[in-house]
């Protein structure tokens, strides 16, 4: 049985990426959005240089 893969695209931190996954693509770019959000309150509590 095959399960079926779906790509979404999602923006984190600035960066454009293609993610497959078995999950439905409104979860994906829940998550994503998630971790930018956690990204972006990091970057903005301490002096980073750079984000990667």
């Amino acid at each position: 049985m095959s399960v079926i893969k779906h790509s979404t695209r999602v923006t984190i931190c600035g960066e454009d990426y293609t993610i497959r996954s078995d999950s439905p693509p409104e979860h994906t770019r829940q998550v994503a959005a998630y971790v930018d959000a956690k990204i972006t309150e990091v970057l903005e509590s301490a002096a980073v240089v750079e984000s990667h």
